[in-house]
């Protein structure tokens, strides 16, 4: 099979309900004010500014590759992951705030979806996709596990400038979608009612 037509990829991909035919980059911080502010300075730099995204001040992205991080998610799927954070009694590292692209839009930039797996792959695979994996250890001889396939997650060296792609922005209520139609840097963009998700009424 050489693939599907594209209307019947998008209708089949959304019915799922699990994917998504765009790519989610979802807020990084612990409150809704702090996302927010950092949803409208993107929006302001028209940019996603890409990094080697460090947890405990580790660096997750191996390799000499700055990249912007996705998620392959439907937004009821995103809620899940959200709530399997809850469940673990961790703080909350994403809320509901953030930029969706097309996801073929950005395939043809370089986005791809990361490859999980333990760290031997490394001696198989190019120094240069290196920023693609993502460290995978379920050893059943081990006592915790590291998984993160939960979340899905593609990955795009380099900046992204949004403003070259249709995209369209995520908040958490209708309060905050008020709010943003109020900025000027939604005026300077042009952004309308339709280009705004609101994450708690279009989740399932």
């Amino acid at each position: 099979m050489d693939g599907i037509f594209y209307d019947d990829w998008k209708v089949l991909t959304e019915a799922r309900n699990v994917k998504s035919v765009y790519l989610t980059h979802l807020i990084r911080a612990y409150d809704n004010e702090k996302a927010y502010k950092t949803l409208v300075d993107i929006l302001d730099d028209k940019m996603l500014k890409a990094s080697f995204s460090l947890r405990n001040n580790i660096r997750t992205v191996k390799g000499d590759k700055k990249v912007v991080c996705f998620q392959d998610a439907s937004l009821d799927g995103i809620k899940e992951i959200i709530e399997g954070e809850r469940w673990c009694e961790i703080p909350q590292r994403y809320q509901e705030f953030g930029i969706q692209i097309d996801k073929r839009m950005l395939f043809s930039e370089g986005a791809r979806p990361v490859i999980y797996d333990g760290k031997e792959i490394f001696q198989f695979i190019r120094e240069d996709i290196h920023w693609r994996v993502v460290n995978l250890d379920l050893n059943i001889n081990k006592m915790k596990c590291l998984d993160w396939t939960h979340e899905c997650e593609w990955r795009i060296p380099g900046d992204v400038t949004i403003t070259r792609f249709p995209f369209k922005v995520i908040v958490k209520t209708e309060e905050y979608k008020k709010r943003l139609l109020k900025e000027d840097v939604a005026k300077r963009l042009d952004l309308k009612e339709k280009d705004i998700i609101v994450f708690e009424e279009a989740i399932t």
